[in-house]
């Protein structure tokens, strides 16, 4: 039975509609991520599982139960907010016991209850600090034990990470994720970093606009994303227009023009009348051919042309940004991995190639980003 579950949830404001007939099935114990673009929807999700904000049309059940007029303090759930709002005239430990005393329960179990809860985020001996004594990471776990306290079934996370520097959100990325793994609880985290959806959840649902485009797992959602958008949001991606030339939509092949040859590839999205579309390829699943560009084609495999315009050193790997032949392609720059042992002089001609299952097609869409 799944532990929540939205079922054409829908919340306007105005004309703008924020969640727009928005079914999901989130499983007990999941680590679930709702991922997307800034004013696309997932705080508003956010706000309506919690019963911070109320539907407009559709249901909200939590643990069988449909939540429509629970208030949010009767809910089984807690809310961690961005700013995590922590007391900072209270101690850590005080931090911790405030929704438990307010609760009335008896002070020695409160006091073990929040021993407890300091041992579990990894804050032993911590709990006399006040708020101000304490690193940003430390704070997270400080609200996260908060929320703990009152025994949610789920815990609401609305990007909780976005304030703390690289380092420290790739820690607290593992901490969140131990944390979560240890409790059994249902997680549900907001956000708009694609790194952090990859690497926590167990599922995730990208959304757009008010509508989930797609929920899968993290591979799933990179590897088979089912449309342009999810494509080009999700991971880097390199596309370009292409012509249409036959749809068959029984076997889910489209045939399109490249100027080395016709290839006939799969697409799930595709529309049958569609005479223009886009070829998205992963930078890593093509591989640069230079200084020698006439390596003969392999089978299955497509080549394109061009120049190099610009090289980016990235540390544990190189790029090269490479302009496709301007004849076919104007303004047309992919990115793909340098090998080290390659030394490439900005304007030199390349050659790229990938195999046929690399490549993904998908309608033209406006809400493609270049």
């Amino acid at each position: 039975m799944s532990h929540i579950k939205l079922n054409q949830v829908s919340r306007h404001y105005g004309s703008v509609k924020a969640a727009d007939q928005v079914s999901l099935d989130i499983q007990s114990g999941e680590f679930f991520s709702i991922l997307g673009p800034s004013g696309c929807g997932k705080t508003t999700l956010m706000r309506l599982i919690s019963g911070f904000d109320t539907p407009c049309h559709g249901e909200i059940v939590l643990d069988s139960q449909n939540m429509q007029g629970v208030p949010p303090e009767k809910r089984p759930t807690a809310l961690i907010f961005q700013n995590l709002a922590l007391f900072p005239w209270m101690s850590v430990a005080d931090n911790i016991a405030f929704g438990l005393r307010a609760r009335k329960l008896n002070p020695q179990r409160i006091e073990q209850k929040v021993e407890k809860l300091l041992n579990q985020v990894d804050l032993t001996g911590m709990g006399s600090r006040r708020i101000d004594q304490i690193s940003g990471g430390q704070k997270q776990r400080v609200a996260i034990a908060r929320a703990l306290a009152v025994e949610p079934k789920a815990l609401l996370l609305d990007e909780p990470l976005s304030a703390l520097d690289l380092k420290l959100k790739q820690r607290m990325r593992s901490e969140l994720k131990s944390i979560q793994r240890r409790t059994g609880l249902t997680f549900i985290y907001i956000t708009h970093d694609q790194g952090e959806a990859l690497a926590m959840s167990d599922r995730l649902a990208v959304m757009q606009n008010g509508q989930i485009e797609q929920v899968g797992t993290p591979k799933e959602i990179y590897q088979h994303p089912q449309s342009a958008f999810v494509a080009s949001f999700v991971g880097d991606i390199n596309q370009i227009p292409v012509q249409v030339l036959t749809v068959s939509p029984p076997s889910k092949k489209v045939t399109i023009q490249l100027p080395s040859a016709t290839y006939e590839l799969r697409s799930d999205d595709i529309k049958s009348n569609a005479r223009l579309a886009v070829l998205m390829v992963r930078p890593e699943k093509i591989t640069l051919h230079y200084p020698n560009p006439d390596i003969p084609i392999l089978e299955n495999q497509i080549r394109l042309s061009g120049k190099v315009m610009d090289q980016m050193y990235e540390g544990s790997q190189s790029h090269a940004l490479i302009k496709l032949d301007e004849e076919f392609f104007a303004n047309s720059l992919w990115k793909t991995p340098v090998p080290t042992s390659f030394s490439i002089k900005t304007g030199a001609a390349v050659e790229l190639s990938f195999s046929h299952k690399d490549g993904m097609v998908f309608n033209l869409q406006e809400s493609v980003r270049g």
